[in-house]
């Protein structure tokens, strides 16, 4: 095989427990594989991974997180609510939370969701990973929310005099 930068040969290195590659396109800083061939450059130290079946790996880091003791991070959020399938407003939507707060939280400016807010949203990603029907259910429950908060025509409240009595006008 030959470099794409720089035309040189690639040496093929199979990464081990002890030199694992880390895994930062999975969006996890924390994420490090083993048994997954790199194919280094000896001219440009350029390199490319092969990972083989990454669908079952997602997976299973996936099903790790959701598995996991503690509170979730915002960057394991984020991983789970995109491998559910769902966009950031639909999960915010069925947390009833702000779309804006579950960003903060993905994007580390809060720490984590709260216990309650963690395990909610643990039970909506899993639901939406066992399939189809219930992922459908949940989205559409998650438009319905939406829908429900978009602001309404503003009432004013009016009140009127009827024989003698005030009343809420119809």
């Amino acid at each position: 095989m030959k470099c794409q930068k720089c035309g040189g040969s690639l040496v093929p290195e199979r990464t081990t427990i002890e030199k694992p590659y880390r895994f930062v396109e999975s969006g996890l800083s924390n994420v490090y594989l083993a048994g997954v061939t790199l194919h280094h450059c000896a001219s440009c130290r350029e390199y490319d991974v092969e990972i083989p079946k990454l669908g079952p790996l997602m997976d299973v880091i996936a099903g790790t997180l959701l598995r996991k003791p503690g509170l979730l991070t915002g960057q394991e959020l984020r991983y789970l609510r995109k491998h559910a399938g769902f966009q950031a407003q639909e999960l915010a939507a069925l947390l009833r939370i702000n779309p804006a707060h579950l960003s903060r939280v993905e994007n580390g400016k809060y720490k984590n969701l709260g216990e309650t807010g963690d395990t909610l949203a643990r039970v909506l990603i899993r639901e939406a990973s066992t399939g189809e029907p219930g992922k459908e259910a949940l989205l559409d429950f998650a438009k319905r929310l939406m829908m429900a908060k978009q602001p309404k025509e503003k009432r004013k409240p009016t009140f009127q005099l009827i024989r003698n009595q005030w009343r809420v006008a119809a």
